[in-house]
């Protein structure tokens, strides 16, 4: 496992973090002791190595590893603020946005048409740093292009959408 997340964390546009290399070097590392000759006894050495390099490797796809209730924890918390496209596009009569939040923070998430009006409101609350979906239902709306914006703290982003019914 960790020698395949290491080959991902090489990959281009796979490393999320400005310490990458260092990051990598370790990793490569600790897979390095890890299969030492001298050390093919000592299950717990390789082990330990083994998940050493996993982390690294983890650590440089932005995964941010912490100790809870002492057992390690795998939290995948975005390092930047995103908004994806939604998908379906074009869409009937549901479709599903997804969101990224580097940080705790208040989150507002509405849906215009064409026209600037607002539709509807999804999000308008304080969330959870972390990645983030919301299902939207566009049965009793009118088929058309409509425009649905994010903002957090300074971030803004606007994106559109097709309902063809």
């Amino acid at each position: 496992m960790a020698v395949i997340v290491r080959d991902e964390a090489e990959e281009p546009g796979a490393c999320q973090v400005s310490n990458c290399e260092e990051l990598l070097k370790n990793a490569n590392s600790e897979l390095g002791k890890a299969i030492d000759e001298n050390k093919q006894h000592n299950y717990v050495y390789i082990f330990n190595h083994l998940t050493n390099s996993w982390k690294f490797a983890m650590n440089a796809m932005g995964a941010n590893l912490r100790k809870v209730g002492g057992e390690e924890e795998v939290s995948l918390t975005p390092t930047e603020y995103g908004l994806d496209q939604n998908y379906p596009n074009p869409f009937n009569p549901a479709t599903t946005i997804n969101y990224q939040l580097p940080e705790n923070n208040q989150v507002s998430l509405k849906v215009y048409d064409i026209l600037g009006n607002l539709v509807s409101t999804l999000v308008d609350q304080q969330m959870d740093a972390g990645y983030h979906s919301i299902s939207w239902d566009a049965s009793q709306l009118a088929s058309g292009i409509y425009i649905y914006r994010i903002i957090s703290g300074s971030f803004v982003s606007t994106k559109k959408m097709i309902l063809m019914k």
